[in-house]
Formats: structure tokens, C-alpha cells, sequence
């Protein structure tokens, strides 16, 4: 590696994004790069050692070829296929369905970036060890096989231990049991969750114990902590979710949009409704035992988007609950194959086009676009005119064309080898024009125009507008004082910054021509408009929303 970052929680907890306590989570406002609106008691870390150990496999043992941690990503997806061919080979009506299924589940348009985003590997880490507990526990349930009993638990604790997504799967043995897929009494079926409860309550426990969860930001939500601020959350989430999964209109673009949301919920809407109607035409081709297990499947799938209502709506966030959605749509196509009537045929072009055509451009067209995404910050704050000793000092960007600059700018510059700023701050992440005003020697004023901040997703990652910032709010950080003049409904619109060390031993910037450039303070008493540059989180926004 060419450099390295601070490590907030340790070697082996490289998913905990916020500090470990209230004094490190301080310093990191303090010294930036998070930003002084930052919730002083946010919590973002998540319980995932084992996706961490194999981030420092790729680094120790891979070393610095990073088509070769692409590669081992890959085949962890190819692991996963494999247990799925084997699940819907046993619970499928048939073995062209479940070839069908398999397919559907390969080509599934939200699992590119599982697959191809090295961060978010954590999924697929935690989903093969799960479904093969899923596998295990079928086994022990109906083929007699004892050692299932305690190797499926064993199987979901490492899944557990790989990441949160984990949990979907474990729905699926939940709803196995408690709707009557095997057969017994129901004492008998409840008995059988025992070992199932004592791994998820002991991984529970020791998650809250050693500080894991979220809190403070509009991103991530916890239940447990905030069950209001989840339920107001989580209808519109899983409207959008359920388009993705029916309609295939991707719920990736939640994060760009403001009005044009509706129209993803509504699509998740059309889609739910146009499905249950597919599923009412399909239901009289099975037989009892053939339906109740694709129920089994449909009811654990929505239970498993629970779950991932946590944070905004992101395909990748349904590689569990796809386990379900892929297998039920595929045993429906092929039961309505022959079948005749204007509502089988649509129901078939739907399922070919949505499950199985639909996906595909998106396997190319995502990693283009989050390279693209990826090479602008990267170019931008690697190629510019301003010199690494000045860059090592205290920065101040007036403002920044997007989060993933103001945030990201200086962590990027140290992966590729560049000296660690002293500290690092930004007035601004909005996604507007701003006009500064030297107010005295020592002090400017910075207002959005036509605009506020945190109107977007990514600023409210650090502080939810649950926590407002009225009038009056200040923070005092290295170097400077950040006052909130003037807000509307608690998001600031102007701001004072009071330089607290000599104009002289700041680093002044801004971003100018798609890249940092050195920012010359007005004269006391004048006004510079600084025009926001197109980032492309705004060439997208501009294309999807209204």
C-alpha cells in the first residue's frame, strides 16, 4: 500500500467509522476531516471481524495487487452461487426451476457491488457461511442429519462475525420453523430455534457491549435506540427497496433524489401490487407442499429487507432477501410457461424482463460509474498546483463541490502517500452557489444561495436533522469558530468563521476547475460569489430528480 489511514477502532474493527469513545470522536472534529456540524455523540461501527481479517489478508498476503482482492471477492461470490444451486435444487418445485432461479439470483443487478466494491465485500462474507447454516439446519430438520443441530449455529455465528446482513438469513430459519414448512408439533419446531436464539442473543449482547450501532445520523438508523425514527423511516425505504426487487427501478438513485423519491416509492407500489397479482394467477399450478414452501421463501425474503430499512435504500442491500425474491419469480415463470390468458403472458414478459434482462446492463454500468465517481476526487485533490507542505498543514476549504470531496479529500491523499494534514476543515458540503464576505480581518460569513445545508443524504450522515442547528449554535475547532447566523428549520444558511490562528498559517483552498486550488481571502468588506462546480453526484441528480 502505497499509504495507510488511522485505524478508529483497531486492526481487526475496520468498520467502525465513528471513534471508540466521546474523546477520540472530539479529536476527529476537532482536528477534521469531520465536519464541525458533526453530532458529537454519533455512533456509526458495526461488529465485523472477520471482513476485517480478510482486508488485512488482501493487504498482508495479496499484497499491493488489487486485481487479486478483486479476485478473492469473486470468489466469494462464486461460494455463494454454489450454496444457492444447492438450496433451490432442495426447496424448489422443480429442477428447471431452480436452474431458472439460480440464474436470476447470478444475474441479480444488486449484488454488483458486493461483488465489485471491495468495502462492501462484508455481504457476501457474511451470507456464505449463513445459507450454509440455512443448509445445515434443513439437513437436521428433515434428512435426520444430527451434526446440523450444532454445526448450522456454528455456521451463523462466523456469518454473524462477517457482518449484519447475516441477519436476513437468519429470518429464513425463523419462518421456516414457525409457518410449518417441517413437519411436528409446534413445541418441537420451537425447541429447534433454541440454538438459533442463543447465537443471535449472545452476538447481540456483545455487540452492544463493545459499543457497536448507530446513532445521530440520517444514514444509519438503530431500531433498538431509535424505534420512532426507524418506523417514520422504513415505509418509504421499503416501497423503494420492493421496486428494485419487482420493477427493477433501482433504489440507488434514494441518495440523489428530494421530490423525485415519490416516484420511487410509487414504483414499489406498482411493482408489489402487479406481483401479488402474478403470484394470485400462479398459485393453482402448485401443489400444497410446492406452495408452502415458495410462501416460506416470499414471507422470509420481506422479512429479510427488514433489517437493511436501517440505512438509506441501496440495491446491494437485498443480496439477502434476493435468496427468496430469485427462487419464488423463477418457480412462477416456469409454472406459467404454457400457460394461456393475456395475464400469464404479461406476467411472463415481466418476470424475462425484469428478473433476467433487465440486470445485466447495470453489472457494466455501476463500476463505470463509481470509477468515474472515484477518479474525480481522486484526480482532483492528487493533481493540483498546491504543495505538500502547505497541504500538511492546517487546511481550510472554504467549500467543497460535494461530501465526497470535503470528507474524502485528505483520507485519499494520504492512501497515496502524501503527508497527513494538521487539520482539515470545510464551511460546506451543499450542492449550491455560496457567497463569502470578509467581515473583518480575522473573520468571514458564508451563505448558501438559494439553498441550505444538509439537504442531502451524505451531509446528514454526520448529524440527522433530528439534531437542528438553529441560530447561535457554534462549534470552536483548530484554527477556527463556526457560528450558525442564520437557519432555516435548523439547517444553517449562513455561518460565521472566525480564524483563530493567523490567515498566514492556514492553507486556504476551494475547488476550481475540478480541483483544489489556493483561495485568496476579499478585502475587509467585500463579497466573492463562489459558483458551485458540477460534481457527478450532481450530473445525477440533475438527470433523476425534479
Amino acid at each position: 500500500m502505497r499509504g495507510a489511514l488511522p485505524e478508529l477502532g483497531g486492526a481487526w474493527d475496520l468498520y467502525r467509522f465513528t471513534g471508540v469513545d466521546a474523546a477520540q470522536m472530539q479529536r476527529l472534529i476537532f482536528t477534521g476531516p469531520y465536519p464541525w456540524w458533526t453530532q458529537p455523540d454519533i455512533r456509526a461501527s458495526f461488529f465485523r471481524p472477520l471482513s476485517s481479517a480478510l482486508i488485512h489478508f488482501d493487504v498482508n498476503v495479496l499484497g499491493d495487487h488489487v486485481p487479486l482482492w478483486h479476485l478473492h471477492s469473486i470468489a466469494w461470490y462464486l461460494a455463494l452461487l454454489a450454496l444457492v444451486a444447492a438450496f433451490y435444487r432442495r426447496v424448489l418445485p422443480t429442477p428447471l426451476a431452480a436452474a431458472v432461479g439460480l440464474l436470476f439470483f447470478a444475474v441479480d443487478d444488486a449484488h454488483w457491488m458486493p461483488v465489485g466494491w471491495l468495502a462492501n465485500r462484508n455481504s457476501l462474507v457474511s451470507a456464505v457461511p449463513a445459507l450454509g447454516g440455512l443448509l445445515l439446519h434443513l439437513r437436521w430438520r428433515e434428512d435426520g442429519f444430527k451434526p446440523g443441530a450444532w454445526l448450522a449455529p456454528l455456521a451463523y455465528a462466523v456469518g454473524l462475525s462477517g457482518g449484519e446482513s447475516a441477519l436476513g438469513l437468519l429470518g429464513f430459519v425463523v419462518v421456516y420453523e414457525l409457518s410449518g414448512v417441517p413437519d411436528g408439533p409446534l413445541t418441537r419446531r420451537l425447541r429447534a430455534l433454541v440454538p438459533l436464539g442463543l447465537v443471535f442473543v449472545g452476538w447481540a449482547v456483545l455487540y452492544r457491549l463493545l459499543g457497536y450501532g448507530a446513532r445521530a445520523s440520517a444514514i444509519y438508523i438503530d431500531p433498538l435506540t431509535e424505534p420512532l425514527v426507524y418506523l417514520a423511516a422504513a415505509p418509504g425505504r421499503l416501497a423503494a427497496l420492493l421496486g428494485s426487487a419487482t420493477l427493477n427501478v433501482g433504489s440507488d438513485l434514494w441518495i440523489v433524489m428530494s421530490r423525485g423519491r415519490a416516484l420511487l416509492v410509487g414504483a414499489g407500489v406498482l411493482g408489489t401490487v402487479l406481483y401479488a397479482l402474478v403470484l394470485r394467477r400462479a398459485r393453482p399450478l402448485f401443489s400444497e407442499p410446492q406452495w408452502r414452501r415458495l410462501r416460506w421463501l416470499l414471507c422470509s425474503a420481506l422479512l429479510a429487507v427488514l433489517p437493511v430499512l436501517s440505512t438509506f435504500p441501496a440495491d446491494r442491500l437485498l443480496l439477502m432477501p434476493s435468496l427468496g425474491f430469485a427462487g419464488v419469480w423463477a418457480s412462477v415463470l416456469i409454472a406459467l410457461w404454457r400457460e394461456k390468458g393475456g395475464l400469464a403472458r404479461f406476467a411472463r414478459g415481466l418476470l424475462v424482463w425484469t428478473q433476467g434482462l433487465a440486470p445485466l446492463p447495470v453489472w457494466v454500468l455501476g463500476p463505470y460509474f463509481l470509477a468515474f465517481g472515484a477518479r474525480y476526487v481522486e484526480q482532483g485533490v492528487n493533481h493540483t498546483t498546491v504543495s505538500d507542505e502547505a497541504l500538511a498543514g492546517d487546511v481550510f476549504l472554504v467549500t467543497a463541490p460535494d461530501p465526497t470531496v470535503g470528507m474524502y479529500a485528505s483520507l485519499e491523499r494520504q492512501l497515496e502517500g502524501h503527508p497527513a494534514p494538521r487539520s482539515w476543515h470545510t464551511t460546506s458540503f451543499a450542492p449550491y452557489d455560496h457567497r463569502l464576505t470578509r467581515v473583518s480581518e480575522d473573520a468571514i460569513e458564508v451563505a448558501v444561495v438559494n439553498g441550505r445545508m444538509l439537504d442531502t443524504v451524505m451531509e446528514q450522515l454526520f448529524r440527522a436533522t433530528r439534531f437542528p442547528l438553529n441560530e447561535g449554535f457554534e462549534v470552536t475547532v483548530r484554527g477556527l469558530v463556526f457560528t450558525v447566523l442564520e437557519a432555516s428549520e435548523g439547517q444553517p444558511t449562513r455561518v460565521r468563521v472566525r480564524f483563530t490562528l493567523p490567515v498566514s498559517q492556514l492553507t486556504l483552498l476551494q475547488w476550481k476547475g475540478g480541483r483544489l486550488a489556493r483561495f485568496e481571502l476579499p478585502p475587509v468588506g467585500s463579497t466573492v460569489l463562489l459558483v458551485h462546480e458540477e460534481s457527478p453526484l450532481d450530473a445525477l441528480r440533475r438527470a433523476v430528480d425534479f
